[in-house]
């Protein structure tokens, strides 16, 4: 089953372009490094709706809302 990226290479929401890393949620949904895209995705555990960018997405670079080839994420879900 495709969860991310099953609609080619590319910056839309339901596109990646170099995944790297992938975590899963607590509600099941994965976190998902789209390095080539400088961004990281939420996808929904079901596969069909759209992912969101939750970080970055700006382009390269090292602003506030920048990433430069991210590599991977780490959920902490500690009190």
């Amino acid at each position: 089953i495709t969860v991310a990226g099953g609609q080619g290479q590319g910056d839309g929401p339901q596109q990646l372009f170099g995944p790297s890393g992938v975590t899963i949620a607590p509600d099941g949904s994965f976190i998902v490094v789209d390095r080539r895209n400088h961004r990281v995705q939420h996808c929904p555990a079901s596969g069909g709706e759209d992912c969101v960018t939750v970080a970055g997405g700006h382009g390269i670079g090292a602003g506030a809302h920048q990433f430069t080839h991210p590599w991977e994420v780490v959920l902490s879900l500690g009190a």
